[in-house]
């Protein structure tokens, strides 16, 4: 089936989001426990972007942001880099508009995907991630103007394109491999708490609590969409 015959189907997003938290493209943050898989893994982050600037960190390395990093350019793409300078580029977001993303690590190749769909392809060496915790929102020198949702993470677990779009579409979150799953449903406090068992709770500086959440609806999808990629518009 082609892009645009599966996407022409008529398709329900079904969405559970209670609130969000706020970052101020400054000094928000929230840290986690949880320790990123250096050789295989998988992450998925809802985001909401309020201005293209330079540097506008969604989730970073603790370590060093530029070992592994999801982040905004001027330009208006989402990048997502390991090793300083190995890249793999969504197209141009629009601004105030909620986004999915999952990204996906196998030790020899990373995915960006976008709203269900895969929109970058790139290279990854295996000794890329220096292996430390999760940072949602930059840090203290830099931070998404923005709004997060969701974040979850998998170690050792590389979720294939089916897994990506049952979690988009119909919310299904494989268990297998999760290791933080923070739905950010709290509304208030200085904690995003984990619920995937494994106590990675997220401790919040600075970010505040916000309904602003991508739509609770069931919001049917019937008429083709254009995605935005790394290397151009796709109409599906």
């Amino acid at each position: 089936m082609s892009c645009r015959e599966e996407l022409t189907q008529p398709r329900v997003v079904i969405r559970d989001d209670k609130a969000s938290l706020v970052f101020n493209g400054v000094d928000d943050y929230v840290t986690t426990t949880v320790t990123i898989h250096e050789t295989l893994g998988s992450i998925r982050t809802k985001f909401l972007l309020r201005e293209h600037k330079n540097y506008n960190t969604i989730f970073e390395n603790a370590a060093d942001q530029d070992d592994w990093e999801l982040f905004g350019r001027s330009s208006g793409v989402v990048n997502f880099r390991t090793n300083g300078n190995i890249f793999i580029s969504s197209g141009v977001l629009v601004l105030n508009r909620w986004y999915d993303c999952v990204i996906t690590w196998n030790g020899t190749a990373m995915k960006m995907y976008m709203d269900g769909l895969l929109v970058a392809t790139g290279t990854s060496l295996a000794s890329d991630i220096t292996p430390t915790y999760l940072i949602l929102g930059g840090d203290a020198n830099s931070s998404i103007n923005g709004n997060i949702s969701e974040a979850q993470m998998w170690s050792n677990k590389e979720l294939t394109a089916s897994e990506v779009s049952d979690s988009y579409y119909n919310n299904i979150i494989p268990t297998e491999g999760l290791v933080l799953k923070l739905p950010m449903n709290e509304g208030a406090g200085d904690k995003a708490n984990d619920t995937s068992g494994n106590g990675n709770d997220g401790t919040i500086t600075g970010a505040t609590w916000s309904s602003d959440t991508p739509s609770k609806a069931r919001v049917a999808i019937s008429q083709p969409r254009t995605v935005a990629t790394g290397r151009t518009a796709i109409v599906c």
